[in-house]
């Protein structure tokens, strides 16, 4: 009986794969959903086992599907095993440039595949053209005829639909067209050497303030043999502190005092990121071009975004810190090499047409709602708009997570003014901008991402992060 796999992002595929596994069911196939009915996705041991089995791997995608690191690591492991035995289905629209931004080199085969497009007006016709591509993967000889949906009364009768033409991917498909000479570095070419430690047991007063006179946000913590603990941030410690607005919760300055000074005599370890854990390093060797393919793997996919890290440390083969490698750094290499692409704002920018790109928010939206709302779709950087979409500040989540306490439960009515910064302080771009002429910008690491509004006004056309900035480099790469 034939086995088949079906990977799918939670989220947006979830329903088309589901009704892909009962059409396959209903044709006696044994099928394996790569998430279960409780929208946990299992082990990794047990998919990739499933992976190697299968005699069938379906691939079900939408616009985002590669920005989950899940996924990206099932279609590598079914690239290596299962070459032959792919179907990939895209919904009706989506093509290979749509998506290619999104994909890594180790799983750019993906693009020379023969994609099914998927249209719910033709629901029947196009399961059984998947069901035709499976039966072909497997080995096994297809159905008759495939069934064709009956339209309606009051639907237009289209055209007939020939029986689909099922061309079998080759064996190794053919490599991607060679790109631009790009420069060969290593994460040793732009780190920085010699990184900032602490102690785990360093208090996180004695933490914030090394941070503030070294004007540094990240520091290592290193245990008593010298090897790297973890890794703690500054906005992990400073949202950990009370608020300083606790007149306006009803606290009074002794309460705040003595909360702050507890606080602040803690240490470090119960607020750091451990490591082996949500903590991710690199190797002095390593290529910058797989560094930044670990960048986008584990920090910046949209499965993953409530985690963000802006610098990775670099250990030797003993776990001893040896450097750090910020995403500024990597900026400004490129910028001492003179070899930047030659793209515009507009071409790498988040438009803010697109919804999913970024939250906007009013005035008038409170602390507490414009958190919940970054929190849940995850995105760090609010923009605040007026009612013409015309810009009036920027904030972070992590800034008004400085403010918010959960001892003090009126912080959370306060207007999302009162941590903004205003427009007049925003250094905002334009579309046609050169990336040459901006990019600089973004090595100040307090700086992640940047307005862009019409020349001329403040009506807002979209954000550029240092995300779409190592997306553009990236490519540069050749990665």
């Amino acid at each position: 009986m034939p086995h088949v796999y079906i990977a799918h992002r939670q989220s947006a595929s979830a329903e088309l794969a589901r009704l892909i596994r009962d059409y396959l069911v209903k044709q006696h196939y044994t099928v394996f959903l790569d998430v279960e009915g409780n929208n946990l996705r299992l082990r990794e041991d047990i998919i990739l086992d499933e992976i190697v089995s299968c005699h069938c791997f379906v691939l079900v995608l939408d616009r985002n599907t590669f920005e989950d690191a899940s996924i990206v690591s099932q279609v590598a492991h079914a690239l290596r095993y299962k070459t032959d035995q792919i179907v990939v289905v895209a919904r009706d629209g989506l093509d290979a440039d749509r998506i290619a931004h999104t994909i890594i080199s180790e799983i750019s085969p993906i693009l020379s595949y023969n994609w099914l497009p998927y249209n719910h007006t033709y629901a029947e016709t196009n399961l059984a053209r998947i069901l035709s591509a499976v039966q072909a993967a497997a080995g096994y000889a297809t159905s008759s005829q495939p069934v064709v949906e009956i339209p309606t009364q009051h639907q237009e009768q289209p055209e007939a639909d020939p029986a689909p033409t099922l061309v079998r991917p080759p064996r190794f498909p053919p490599p991607p067209p060679p790109q631009a000479a790009a420069p060969d570095l290593s994460v040793a070419d732009c780190m920085r050497q010699k990184p900032l430690t602490v102690a785990a047991e360093t208090s996180i007063g004695i933490a914030l303030a090394y941070m503030e006179i070294q004007r540094i946000t990240y520091l290592i913590v290193n245990n008593h043999h010298n090897a790297l603990e973890g890794w703690v941030s500054k906005a992990d410690l400073v949202s950990y502190l009370p608020s300083p607005l606790y007149a306006d919760s009803g606290m009074t300055t002794a309460q705040y005092t003595q909360r702050f000074q507890k606080r602040s005599a803690e240490s470090v370890r119960d607020h750091m990121h451990h490591r082996g854990n949500d903590l991710e390093w690199l190797a002095p060797e390593m290529a910058l071009k797989n560094a930044l393919d670990r960048y986008f793997l584990k920090t910046f996919n949209r499965g993953a975004r409530r985690f963000r890290i802006r610098q990775f440390p670099v250990l030797d083969n003993t776990f001893v810190a040896v450097g750090v490698l910020g995403y500024w750094m990597i900026i400004n290499q490129f910028i001492a090499m003179d070899c930047l692409p030659d793209v515009t704002v507009g071409s790498i920018m988040l438009p803010s047409d697109d919804r999913d790109n970024f939250i906007e928010v009013r005035p008038d939206v409170t602390l507490g709602n414009a958190e919940e709302l970054a929190r849940i779709n995850g995105w760090s950087h609010i923009v605040i708009s007026d009612e013409q979409s015309n810009l009036v500040g920027m904030t972070t989540i992590e800034k008004i997570r400085r403010i918010l306490d959960p001892d003090m439960p009126m912080l959370s009515n306060l207007p999302v003014l009162t941590e903004m910064r205003p427009h007049q302080r925003c250094r905002a771009l334009h579309e046609n901008d050169p990336l040459t002429d901006v990019i600089a910008l973004f090595a100040n690491d307090d700086i992640g991402a940047l307005p862009v509004v019409e020349r001329g006004g403040l009506r807002l056309r979209g954000l550029l992060t240092y995300v779409e900035v190592l997306r553009a480099l990236r490519k540069l790469l050749g990665t």
